[in-house]
């Protein structure tokens, strides 16, 4: 593996940065779950500023990357950014990682969770996004291993929150950084934020939902129904990560002991707090889109009603005129008929005549009898 050093001090954009990788996105997108010949590795801290470094370049600095309790100016970020197994397993020895958080890294992992170690503690976590050009919410998971002045982040996929830190550390923290548990404190607010955004998405939608049912005409029925599904599937989405997310900060802050420390739980009270009201939000929005469904149904049953009232109106007229005329159209086909008819060999016109003023007759009495019925 071979990847140049470059130390920048200039922040990456979003155009820049996404391009960077996109290609890198794609592979491991099409083939998740395998191991990739490329890592990269950023190092940050003790005057490293989004340096990329390779495996070799890492293990020969791991004398100068040991823990220092005393400086207050030596914390370190390293990332690490891809899936090769071979390549994670080795900087997983580096650093004295248990097998289980390697397997972590390597399962891309579908829940938030964490785990307490003898020596660090590790996170789980997943960053929401939307696919391109669609409204289909993915995720790409995070893996956090936490010590004291020691922060280490393995991801294969591109991350906004990644990358939205390492502009912030561009810009302000070139040299050093405020601490380790800032790092981990920034990528979780920023994880957050992300989901907060799709929150505000989801509420949009739902509004531009509400003003278009009231002007919605019956053949759009199927689409704006397809709409509100969409919106309802994506807040589901956003319940269902938000929520393990949630008890997660709840259990790191309440658990007793020192590998969290004051300042860590601190961090992750601001992060739960988001979380919270994101969670809030969400329950507010499933019950609002289960009232505008309601409604939406109900105004399409109604809809239906009325077309099925019209329908049914109209075959009763049918019915009716079908009914008057059945006396006539007897007298027509009889005496259409090849038969001799009683009254057809009398020379006159007065059986035929008398014949014709029954059936009108009966004709009258039933539409007196359909208007005492209130049919017509």
């Amino acid at each position: 593996m071979k990847i140049s050093l470059n130390q920048t001090t200039k922040p990456l954009t979003e155009k820049n940065s996404i391009q960077k990788y996109q290609w890198f996105d794609d592979y491991i997108s099409n083939n998740r779950g395998g191991s990739f010949g490329m890592t990269v590795i950023t190092l940050n801290g003790r005057g490293h500023c989004n340096e990329e470094i390779s495996l070799e370049e890492l293990q020969s600095m791991m004398g100068t990357l040991q823990p220092k309790n005393d400086d207050p100016d030596a914390d370190i970020w390293i990332d690490v950014y891809g899936n090769n197994e071979k390549e994670l397993k080795t900087i997983g020895e580096l650093f004295g990682i248990h097998p289980l958080t390697i397997d972590d890294w390597l399962s891309d992992s579908t829940r938030s969770k964490s785990t307490i170690f003898d020596t660090y503690y590790e996170l789980s976590d997943k960053e929401l996004f939307y696919q391109t050009d669609s409204n289909i919410l993915d995720y790409s998971s995070i893996n956090i291993t936490m010590r004291d002045t020691f922060v280490l982040t393995v991801h294969s996929k591109h991350l906004h929150a990644i990358k939205k830190v390492k502009d912030k550390i561009s810009l302000h923290y070139t040299e050093s950084l405020p601490s380790a548990q800032w790092v981990m404190y920034a990528l979780l607010m920023d994880i957050i934020k992300g989901y907060k955004l799709i929150m505000k998405h989801i509420e949009e939608d739902l509004d531009t939902f509400e003003k278009l049912a009231e002007f919605m005409i019956s053949t759009d029925q199927n689409a704006i129904l397809a709409r509100l599904m969409s919106i309802k599937k994506r807040a589901s989405n956003l319940d269902y990560q938000i929520s393990p997310k949630k008890a997660l900060l709840r259990y790191l802050i309440k658990t007793p002991t020192q590998k969290i420390s004051k300042m860590v739980k601190i961090y992750l009270r601001d992060v739960l707090e988001e979380a919270v009201i994101i969670v809030k939000r969400v329950d507010f929005v499933n019950d609002k889109i289960d009232d505008v469904t309601n409604t939406f149904l109900s105004r399409m049953t109604l809809d239906s009603y009325r077309v099925n009232r019209d329908q049914e109106e109209l075959m009763k007229r049918f019915a009716i005129i079908t009914t008057l005329f059945t006396p006539l159209t007897f007298l027509s086909t009889s005496f259409g008929m090849n038969v001799l008819v009683p009254g057809q060999e009398i020379d006159n016109y007065g059986m035929f005549i008398g014949l014709y003023v029954i059936a009108i007759a009966a004709m009258i009495g039933g539409i007196s009898y359909f208007k005492l019925t209130h049919w017509i």
